[in-house]
């Protein structure tokens, strides 16, 4: 076979070679043939005619030189969208052929991917009308069709084999994929696929041997193709280099890829010249983000980056070169015009290398994380028995350093009361003569005033009794009763004092259950759980009071923290309010309380434990499986020891490098009672945790520092001690990473200006627990 441009040196007699100028009419003078041969307007051109992506629909005529034999005419462009050729004998049609991609294949007068027809010999004229709305360049040969079939033949065997050899990569990347699960060779694989789809219909395959009734298929598989094909491709690069942490490759992926989608609906929406203009400026654009994705993780140093930048540098060269002859700016040759066939084999050859040294290095950190597993069974195995003895021991510290913190607490209330008591009694006592001056003079706002005085000198003396209470400084008066009595007296008065939509049930046993209480003590317990119910369920709801023996194994107490077994006798108050939101255990912290302010005192549940624990019981909070929350009262048959011991102060560590904040947190803490230990840089803390890790309770450290970051610091010192709360300060949260934070594991944050009572609440809970 000749193509276009041959020199007359290479001609035989099997074959024509010709080098004739073709002549160009703009076809908006020149509807018909008739007009178009009438015209004078005729342009002459040399070399292949080549008009890019052009709108204007147009004529062509090339003039044939005599020849005895029929020959074989063809345009090897396989994206021309409708084309009209007519054969002409002096200027009479001999032969009238419709071709082009958006007519049926089969109706072609030779089966070719290419635009072929036969020729007789008495052919001297070819006029072609281009519709203009596809790629418009035309490399014409003319050939005898012996030659013709022979290079038909020889095409469809190369595109046999690359095809063949695209459909063994996609089966073979498919079965690693499902062996694995790693995304790469999915990713991979659907992007070949989509090449697959795309190429054959850019070289016409698909329309000769796939959808040769059915062109309109032509246009959906391009677009599919191409559009789909780069989508995959960016994120097989995105888990092939794992740049996915990578915030400008993130944004360039997804952008480019939302681009890449919108046009793909374009050009399948509104097929035509403007639509293939763009998707070829299109690829140009992904292409370069390709290459600049290559070009970014190599300078990076990241693994396959070079691979990456080599294998679509290819594809890339391939598809510039088939471009660039469609565009008209270099004149076609066969290389050219199967680049693209080029450039993308190549690029999966060498795609596919990098996936096989990716799956190699995969087995290989596999291989070493089972050794590793293996290691860490053996030394946990070893490590088990020490480690339940370490937690046996940990949970009994917690439970007596609980016990101390309530008692030291206790005293201190203790102490206070009597002072404050004296306080109250002067307030009291002359506020008293006051009102009955006043009386005597009928000064009535005065006397308001006075009364408002005398009101709150009470609350603050009952305030003094809840401590005295809590702190078991006041005198109890147990004796032997009959627990029922006094479980059905309590329900009596709060039936008379709750809303009538707080309905109270009680489960009473039949038998007698004796024990040796303070009764107005115990009635006061009922009486504050069973309010506290009632306001946990907006005055709307069920409570039920129960009383029963149990013999308990192994139950922490909720107040104390300590364990406690053997036979209690158990009361239980149960709401049906929305239950326990966070920890139990701070329920019962002295003036902790959910409640406004000016509406408690935070101490109900403080006199409770107190109380409780004053005759040797123990306090259990938890939530019921059907919503509501349930307070379970454990008192014992018989008075278990007072256990004693001196509370010690907890140790924070404090990372700041303004004094002025500094400053304030260190008083802040000592009014807190907290020992503090104070360091300005974050190297500086860590020399002073390393020499002593187990020296600190709690560690608050800011966020942005001169010689590093907090979240840096907190994984150094996790390194030495996992179970050590690390809490955040900064000036502005909006610059933290979620991962990082998460990463670190930081127990809180905390948001310059700091907000004190939420600081110091979260710190007591931390400690607590």
């Amino acid at each position: 076979m000749v193509f276009f441009g041959t020199s007359t040196s290479a001609q035989s007699n099997a074959e024509i070679d010709w080098d004739a100028t073709w002549e160009m009419l703009p076809a908006d003078g020149a509807a018909t043939l008739a007009q178009a041969q009438r015209s004078s307007g005729w342009t002459r051109g040399s070399g292949a005619a080549s008009f890019s992506y052009d709108s204007q629909p147009k004529w062509l005529r090339y003039s044939l030189p005599p020849t005895e034999n029929s020959l074989v005419f063809s345009i090897d462009n396989p994206w021309l969208a409708v084309i009209d050729v007519y054969s002409l004998e002096n200027g009479k049609v001999i032969d009238r052929y419709a071709m082009g991609n958006r007519r049926p294949a089969a109706e072609r007068p030779i089966i070719s991917s290419s635009f072929a027809f036969p020729v007789s010999s008495r052919v001297d004229e070819i006029y072609i009308y281009d519709h203009a709305v596809s790629a418009s360049y035309f490399p014409i040969s003319l050939s005898s069709i012996v030659e013709f079939s022979a290079h038909s033949t020889n095409l469809t065997a190369v595109h046999g084999m690359y095809y063949g050899g695209l459909l063994i990569i996609i089966l073979y990347n498919l079965a690693i994929f499902f062996g694995t699960r790693d995304k790469a060779y999915l990713y991979y694989t659907l992007y070949a696929g989509c090449l697959l789809g795309f190429l054959s219909t850019a070289d016409g395959s698909g329309a000769i041997f796939l959808w040769n009734q059915t062109p309109i298929i032509q246009d959906y598989v391009l677009g599919l193709g191409w559009g789909l094909g780069f989508i995959f491709l960016l994120e097989f690069a995105s888990r092939f280099l794992n740049t996915g942490h990578i915030r400008h490759c993130l944004i360039i992926r997804r952008a480019i890829q939302a681009m890449t989608a919108l046009t793909m609906l374009v050009v399948i929406i509104w097929p035509g010249n403007t639509t293939y203009m763009l998707q070829t400026l299109m690829s140009f654009f992904v292409l370069s983000a390709l290459l600049f994705i290559g070009v970014n993780t190599s300078l990076k140093g990241i693994r396959n980056g070079r691979l990456f930048l080599a294998a679509n540098g290819m594809f890339a060269l391939g598809a510039f070169s088939h471009m660039s002859m469609l565009m008209g700016w270099l004149a076609p040759n066969p290389i050219l015009q199967h680049g693209i066939h080029i450039g993308s084999l190549a690029e999966l050859v060498l795609l596919a290398a990098g996936l096989v040294r990716h799956l190699r290095a995969k087995e290989q950190a596999r291989f070493a994380a089972f050794n590793q597993s293996q290691e860490l069974v053996r030394r946990n195995h070893e490590l088990r028995t020490a480690s339940a003895l370490a937690e046996e021991h940990r949970q009994l510290q917690k439970s007596l350093q609980q016990a101390q913190k309530l008692k030291t607490i206790g005293q201190l209330a203790g102490g206070f009361a009597h002072d404050f008591n004296n306080i109250l009694a002067s307030i009291l006592g002359f506020a008293e003569l006051a009102r009955d001056k006043t009386a005597a003079s009928e000064r009535a706002t005065l006397l308001r005033y006075i009364g408002e005085i005398q009101q709150s000198g009470e609350r603050g003396a009952n305030l003094v009794k809840q401590l005295l209470t809590y702190s078991r400084s006041t005198s109890t008066a147990p004796r032997e009763l009959d627990l029922r009595e006094t479980v059905d007296q309590a329900s009596e008065l709060l039936r008379g004092s709750l809303p009538a939509t707080v309905t109270i049930q009680t489960h009473i046993p039949e038998q007698s259950v004796r024990l040796s209480i303070d009764p107005e003590q115990l009635q006061q317990v009922l009486v504050n759980l069973s309010i506290n119910a009632a306001e946990a369920m907006q005055s709307r709801g069920q409570i039920d009071i129960s009383l029963e023996e149990e013999d308990l194994q192994g139950l922490r107490c909720t107040s104390c923290l300590a364990r406690f077994n053997g036979d209690y006798i158990a009361i239980k108050i149960e709401d049906t309010g929305a239950g326990i939101a966070g920890n139990a255990e701070k329920l019962f912290t002295p003036f902790h309380t959910s409640k406004e302010v000016g509406q408690g005192t935070g101490l109900g549940l403080s006199v409770v434990h107190g109380i409780v624990h004053e005759h040797g019981g123990h306090v259990h909070a938890s939530n019921r499986a059907d919503g509501g929350a349930r307070f379970t009262i454990y008192l014992p048959h018989n008075t278990p020891a007072t256990v004693g011991a001196d509370s010690k102060h907890k140790r924070i560590l404090l990372i700041e490098d303004d004094p002025s904040v500094a400053s304030y947190l260190q008083s802040l803490f000592d009014v807190e009672a907290y020992q503090t230990t104070f360091a300005t840089m974050p190297t500086e803390a860590l020399e002073t945790f390393v020499a002593n890790p187990d020296a600190f309770d709690l560690v608050i450290t800011d966020y942005l520092m001169p010689q590093g970051t907090g979240l840096e610091l907190a994984e150094d010192i996790h390194a030495l001690r996992p179970d050590l709360p690390i809490l955040l300060t900064t000036g502005n949260a909006n610059n933290l990473d979620a991962a990082a934070l998460s990463s670190a594991e930081v127990a809180g944050i905390f948001e310059k200006p700091l907000n004190s009572e939420q600081l110091l609440a979260k710190i007591r809970g931390l400690l607590a627990s």
